[in-house]
């Protein structure tokens, strides 16, 4: 499990207020690529939330909440890899 040292977007939203609109767009930009990326591999996550959304200290998102996603290949339910998704802004926490 990665540790991710800059908390979830929520715990940042709370603490701070709300972000300027470039800083939106950076993080929108990591939720793209990481679904993306899990989407080609016939995963879908079905827990898109800002709780789910972890921030790095260097600001890079990574998606977690992984533990009940859906298989679109074998339309079941299972539990990811950490180690193959997280170089690819996603993880399980």
């Amino acid at each position: 499990m990665e540790y991710v040292e800059g908390g979830s977007l929520r715990s940042i939203l709370e603490r701070f207020g709300s972000f300027q609109e470039q800083l939106i767009r950076i993080y929108i930009q990591g939720v793209v690529e990481g679904l993306i990326y899990l989407h080609s591999k016939g995963i879908i996550h079905r827990d898109i939330k800002s709780a789910n959304l972890l921030v790095t200290k260097d600001g890079v998102i990574k998606i977690a909440g992984l533990s009940l996603t859906t298989d679109t290949y074998k339309h079941t339910y299972s539990l990811l890899s950490l180690s193959s998704l997280s170089s690819y802004g996603v993880c399980d926490v």
